[in-house]
């Protein structure tokens, strides 16, 4: 049986500036995950409009190599991440970081 799986999280900018969002990385705790298959992110202003997910392989060697998507788009002050995948995809997540780039 295959099943999915998904969480949230929610992003403050504390300069309350807009910004770009360059990159987010996952990195991997304690357990397994099957490489070369896909999770997505998708990103939301409100948490209820969600955009177009993107997707990325787990590469093999996860979770000592991060799983990276780069380019996620413009953002105001606060944003919700989504991350899912499905039980052919399991892993365990033990950070996730954005950098964004200020926009003036």
């Amino acid at each position: 049986n295959v099943f999915s799986w998904d969480f949230q999280t929610f992003v403050t900018f504390a300069s309350a500036q807009d910004f770009l969002v360059r990159s987010i990385e996952i990195f991997g705790g304690v357990g397994f995950a099957t490489a070369g298959q896909q999770i997505a992110i998708e990103q939301s202003k409100d948490g209820l409009n969600w955009n177009m997910p993107r997707y990325a392989k787990i590469p093999s060697g996860f979770p000592a190599k991060r799983i990276q998507i780069r380019n996620l788009g413009r953002a105001k002050n606060q944003l919700v991440l989504r991350v899912s995948g499905s039980s052919e995809s399991l892993l365990s997540i033990a950070r996730l970081e954005l950098t964004p780039e200020i926009l003036k």
